[in-house]
């Protein structure tokens, strides 16, 4: 199961927090074209718009754009159980070309090394990428293995 979802300014939650701070959700507006493109959150000058509302690096219009697009993470808790084997982190390159699943798989076929599991992702994301056109968003894929540990029999918990 996914254990994140994708911050978009136009799902409900994001779009309502972001119009709350006083900021601008829209498509990318081509002259002769119109509104082309995923939502965007725009900074005061309408030049710069980005199609995410929450992220860690690409905040470098953060003050122009009134604080819309923010680093705050939401989060979630999962407990772990004995199948699962690899956490899947990615940048929105990742995962708008691939799903949690493909991803999972892709790791499970490279036997769980999880550094050849995170450029196989992000080979496999590119390959996408380029196959729509010329234009690709960044790409970054971590793979972290998990390893099971039996508990202790000593009873001392530490």
């Amino acid at each position: 199961r996914d254990l994140s979802f994708d911050h978009k300014p136009d799902s409900e939650s994001e779009h309502r927090r972001i119009i709350k701070t006083g900021g601008r959700v829209a498509p990318m507006h081509v002259p002769g074209h119109g509104f082309v493109g995923p939502a965007r959150v725009w900074d005061r000058s309408q030049r710069f718009g980005l199609a995410t509302s929450r992220a860690f690096g690409d905040t470098t219009h953060a003050a122009a754009n009134g604080g819309a697009v923010i680093a705050e993470p939401e989060v979630t808790t999962h407990k772990l159980g004995e199948n699962d084997r690899v956490v899947i982190m990615g940048t929105d390159g990742v995962w708008d070309q691939i799903t949690s699943q493909e991803a999972v798989s892709i790791a499970a076929r490279v036997g769980g090394d999880p550094k050849l599991a995170s450029e196989h992702i992000a080979r496999e994301a590119k390959r996408r990428w380029e196959a729509m056109g010329p234009v690709r968003d960044d790409i970054t894929a971590v793979v972290l293995k998990l390893e099971q540990v039996a508990p202790s029999s000593s009873g001392s918990g530490g």
